[in-house]
């Protein structure tokens, strides 16, 4: 077995053991919450935090378990990363067309800014977290 392999083994057993000694597993839930998105005046677009305590996190969905839960998490933080780098590939396309005079420069601020939705989508998605439902911090739910 590969030095990585036994890492890798050995931080899931570590994280089992953690999960199970945390009451993960008792029945209690568990919350993926992500940070609340407001209209920035400055550049007038919606935006995320990155900063809002736990009290203030958007409750996304709910769990029996923390291992379900943090497969959700991780679902949409790969399917954001998937459709950002598609929006990415496609703009890139699309500007290799315009060179050639073969696309619109329309079609491209189109695309810049599905690029740049899609980057966002994907940024907020590495600020969401999987919190136990009888964690303090979450206050009255």
């Amino acid at each position: 077995m590969s030095p990585r392999a036994r890492q890798v083994i050995s931080v899931a057993a570590l994280l089992g053991v953690l999960l199970l000694a945390s009451g993960a597993e008792s029945g209690q839930g568990w919350y993926l919450l992500g940070q609340p998105w407001f209209y920035d005046k400055k550049t007038g677009q919606m935006v995320h935090g990155s900063d809002f305590p736990v009290s203030e996190m958007e409750q996304l969905a709910a769990f029996e378990s923390a291992g379900a839960c943090e497969t959700e998490r991780l679902a949409r933080s790969e399917q954001a990363t998937k459709e950002a780098w598609d929006a990415a590939r496609k703009l890139t396309q699309a500007q290799e067309l315009a060179a050639r005079g073969a696309a619109g420069h329309g079609y491209i601020a189109t695309l810049e800014e599905a690029l740049q939705s899609k980057t966002q989508r994907e940024s907020w998605t590495f600020t969401c977290r999987c919190v136990s439902a009888s964690d303090p911090r979450l206050g009255a739910r």
